[in-house]
Order: C-alpha cells, then structure tokens, then sequence
C-alpha cells in the first residue's frame, strides 16, 4: 500500500489534501521562536503572531493574492527538453506530459493543488506534497499536503508531516523565494488591521472630538446637568441628529475635516506596501505611486509588467522543484505554460486540463 493510498484512501484523505503550511527535510524560511523574541527587543516593538487567517482579513492582500494564484492556477505544468544546439531555449521540445502533472486520482485536481502551492509559498514561504513513486522511484500521483498536517521543528528546523520527519521518498518540498507573509509582513498586516479599525471608528462619528464651551459667566449648571448635557451631545452626535445646547453654552468641532492624509493617503501607501510584499505592481491593487505614472499606464503594460516580472517570482521556485531529477526524468526540466497568458487575445476557453 502507497503513501497516498494509506492517507487518501478514507475520509481522512479529502480533509487532509483539501483543508489551511507549515530529514528529515529543512526550509531556509524556517525561523526559530527565539528570533521573534530578538527581533521586537531590538525594534522596540510588539508583533504578534499571524496566521493565514489574519491575512485574509487584509483586502489588499486577498486581492493581491487572488490575482497569483487566480492567475497561474489555470495554467498547466509542461515538460521540455532542451536543444543542445540552441542555449537560448527558442527550440526546446516539449515532451509529453507526465499523468501526474495533469491528472490525479484524488479528490483533489491539479488546478485546486497549484493553487494551495501558491497559496502556502505566499503565506507560509513553503508548500509541502506527498509524492507516490513507482518501483523505478518516478512520481505517479501527488497531492498538496495542508497547512495544519506540517509543521517547522524549532529544534532542528526541519519539516515535520503529522510530527514525523519528513523524507525524501515520500514528500517534496518547495521553497518559496522568499520569507512568508506571515513572518515578513507581521508588522504590515499590524498597520492594516490599525487602519482599517481607525476607519470603521470614524465612520461612526464623523467628527472625532467635540468641545462644549461656557460663553457666559453667570451661567452655572451643575454636575448632574453637565453630565446631561454631555449624554446629549454624545447621542446627537452618533445619530447625526440636532444638539440642544443651554444658553451660554457653545459646542465647537475640533477635527472636522476627514484625515485624508491617514484615510487616502495612508490606505494607498497601504496597497503599495502589500504589493512590494507579494511582488506585484501597485497599480494592480489599485494603489498609485503618482499621479504621472497612472496617466501613461496601459493594460497592455500592466499586464507585460505582471507576467515578466511578478508570476516569475512566484513560478521559478516551482519549476525548479519540481525540475529536479526526483520528480522528472533527468535532462528534462518543467514549466508553467502561459502562452494563453502572454497572448494579446484571450482565448474564450482556459487551458484544457484533466482533474
């Protein structure tokens, strides 16, 4: 029995490939406990801990997210040859697909497992698989293993699959490019959800502060007729509705204009901020580094920017895993094909794939 029937051969198999990532194998993303307790003495600061879910929560980060892996999810994985005759790749041979790479024979299809690789590489810096090889050790069937089913040994830092130690025969795993989200953007994704609280506040009183002033000396009230009037004030205030203010009393407004520097301008610094972490252009998370850059951008432009430089940051960490010789045959390397992708014109139909 394989290591993937003897884990997708019963319920368990679908809540473990379909559900939130984490020899035995090591990742260089991994980061000891004791770092974050250096980081924040040195930094003066207090960053704590996220998860995947606390980033779902940012929209620009699930905008930016959804625009990788909505993206690259629907684009097959092909396998090449190089032409020895031809270093630049122009004339490399595509060679017929491995059933791995466009089939499985689990509950999870191959789009669905590109898109939680993407998905783990951006949160977590790191995605683990559970690979079943045949008796010549070639990949016959492979499968996402989730989030919660791995985990970084703080001792040794390396991967641990339901607390055993990963090894190479039965699970691969791929690196990201760079540090997770959810360990490079702790601090960001603060600022976020401090942003995004001072807006739901504002929106409930739309001037921040008001000041009740005595404008005659001869006018007293007492305690119990201030704390009245205060009620007052507060209740029209929230309901927007009319102050009743005692003769020789004034209310004055202090912050009545709209913070725009912190609402505007600080959500857009925002976005921008999000877009550098996830390695996409700002415009496409609808930010603006300036006015002139927005009035000649093109969708031609943006989307020649997307490809050449973004999805390649997130593409080449996978190709070249899953280029090596224990996942393809030696001299053979693997690629995303997006030539649909890279096409002016659409086609009306994704890239034909088998699930």
């Amino acid at each position: 029995m394989g290591l993937l029937e003897r884990w997708f051969g019963s319920e368990r198999a679908v809540q473990f490939v379909l559900s939130d990532p984490r020899a035995g194998m090591g990742s260089p993303w991994a980061t000891h406990p004791l770092a974050k307790v250096v980081i924040d003495d040195l930094m003066g600061i207090e960053a704590p801990d996220i998860g995947r879910g606390d980033l779902m929560q940012i929209p620009p980060y699930v905008r930016g997210r959804g625009l990788i892996v909505g993206t690259l999810g629907k684009y097959p994985l092909t396998l090449w040859e190089p032409n020895p005759a031809d270093p630049s790749g122009d004339s490399d041979v595509q060679l017929p697909t491995p059933a791995w790479m466009t089939s499985t024979s689990l509950g999870q299809s191959p789009r669905m497992r590109m898109i939680g690789t993407l998905d783990d590489l951006i949160a977590y810096g790191l995605s683990v698989w559970a690979v079943e090889r045949n008796s010549d050790n070639l990949v016959q069937d492979a499968a996402r293993v989730q989030p919660e089913n791995w985990d970084i040994d703080p001792d040794s830092l390396g991967v641990l699959v339901n607390g055993v130690p990963a090894n190479d025969k039965e699970y691969v795993i791929i690196e990201g490019a760079q540090e997770g989200a959810v360990s490079l953007a702790r601090n960001l994704a603060l600022a976020s959800k401090n942003l995004d609280a001072a807006w739901s506040d504002r929106t409930k009183t739309t001037a921040p502060v008001l000041t009740v002033k005595q404008t005659e000396a001869n006018v007293q009230l007492d305690d119990d007729e201030v704390d009245d009037l205060v009620i007052d004030v507060e209740t029209a205030r929230r309901r927007h509705g009319t102050i009743p203010v005692p003769f020789g009393f004034t209310v004055d407004e202090l912050g009545a204009q709209a913070p725009t520097d912190l609402f505007v301008q600080g959500d857009n610094k925002n976005r921008l901020n999000w877009a550098n972490i996830l390695q996409i252009p700002g415009t496409l998370l609808d930010g603006s580094t300036a006015t002139a850059s927005l009035t000649y951008s093109t969708q031609e432009g943006r989307r020649n920017e997307f490809v050449d430089y973004s999805l390649s940051f997130w593409t080449t960490p996978i190709e070249a895993r899953l280029s090596q010789d224990d996942m393809t045959p030696p001299g053979t390397y693997a690629r995303f094909d997006i030539r649909w992708l890279t096409n002016p014109t659409q086609a009306g139909l994704s890239p034909a794939q088998e699930d």
